[in-house]
């Protein structure tokens, strides 16, 4: 458990909400709690989807009601978050303004740089950083846009299932959240949060967001490899790239990933790269102090050796619940261990008031 001020309070919780983190290949769920002014991790939910093409609705809908049955939340309020292809995020600088005049604002500001008509699209938002520019005082916000068509799918399922959306982030904001519960340094650090589809960066300054993006690169992008090229079947690539040791690591430390997923390894720390060097370049600082990653992809045996080895930068698994006291995951079978940083997106979202 850690302690918070009361603006901190405050601001992330106003509300209890359930961070429902809905990904391309798993469900979480995270619940937390407040009491004299502490924070508790109360519940975790985890669930495995069975089918992830045709049937994917079918199998989101079970999944999310074998997390409510099991874990019996206290609440049908649920916080969710979009990333990857589904969404257009950008930046854009701004005179200063309320977080009210800013809704007012934005989309007139926006709206002829999104390629889709703003009464087709459902509009988000975060402010990244406060400046002064020309001697005015300044904003840069990110924003995001994505197809009310497409949201409309995940609030129906949501509706059918008797849960109602307090709000709808983004995966990359998340991350700062859950990094802020865990750290009240003032760092400089790199979140990359490694899905089965998307990977999110969040590259924050002084403890605060400064640069964040996704990209469509995740664990299935291995697995269709090793599917490929050794001519087996999904699960049987899965299962080796969960098993065995595809990224070896040699008597004196040094990694060699295995050759059928090397060139998208390396895609990987060049997209890092392209990060770092877009911040220390546009914003005159210097690399970050640490690199976490997190996620499911992040667990791939010695990834964080070779990330580290390749960017010279140190780099560590991030454990979201370091702080709030852990939880074992009550599963069934193959899901009673759960490693906790999967949890990182769904504990941001919980973290966030309506």
């Amino acid at each position: 458990m850690i302690n918070f001020s009361a603006k901190f309070l405050k601001t992330f919780f106003n509300k209890q909400i359930i961070g429902l983190d809905i990904g391309a290949s798993s469900v979480k769920a995270v619940q937390v709690t407040k009491e004299n002014g502490t924070i508790s991790l109360n519940k975790t939910g985890y669930s495995k989807l069975t089918s992830m093409d045709k049937d994917r609705g079918i199998s989101l809908k079970q999944s999310i009601r074998d997390i409510w049955r099991e874990q019996n939340f206290e609440t049908n309020k649920v916080g969710i978050s979009l990333s990857g292809k589904k969404v257009i995020a950008r930046y854009t600088e701004l005179p200063y303004m309320e977080t009210k005049e800013l809704k007012k604002a934005l989309p007139f500001e926006i709206q002829t740089s999104i390629p889709y008509p703003l009464e087709d699209v459902m509009l988000t938002s975060h402010v990244v950083d406060e400046f002064e520019k020309n001697g005015e005082k300044s904003i840069r916000v990110l924003y995001a846009v994505s197809l009310k068509k497409e949201v409309d799918k995940i609030i129906s399922l949501l509706t059918a299932l008797k849960l109602e959306a307090a709000f709808i982030d983004l995966d990359m904001i998340s991350l700062e959240r859950a990094y802020r519960l865990n750290s009240s340094r003032e760092e400089d650090i790199l979140m990359v949060d490694i899905g089965a589809d998307t990977t999110n960066f969040n590259f924050l300054h002084n403890g605060s967001t400064l640069f964040a993006r996704d990209i469509e690169w995740g664990g299935n992008i291995l697995t269709g490899s090793l599917r490929k090229n050794l001519k087996i079947s999904s699960k049987e690539a899965e299962e080796i790239k969960k098993k065995r040791e595809l990224i070896a690591v040699d008597a004196g430390g040094k990694t060699e990933p295995n050759s059928h997923i090397i060139e998208h390894l390396n895609r990987l720390s060049k997209e890092i790269n392209l990060v770092i060097r877009h911040c220390m370049f546009n914003s005159q600082i210097g690399m970050p102090e640490i690199i976490y990653i997190s996620g499911g992809g992040a667990l791939l045996k010695n990834l964080d050796t070779y990330l580290a080895q390749s960017l010279e930068i140190p780099v560590k698994i991030f454990n979201p619940f370091e702080k709030t006291g852990q939880i074992n995951y009550a599963g069934d079978g193959e899901n009673s261990q759960i490693h906790p940083t999967v949890f990182t997106m769904a504990l941001g979202l919980a973290l966030r008031s309506e």
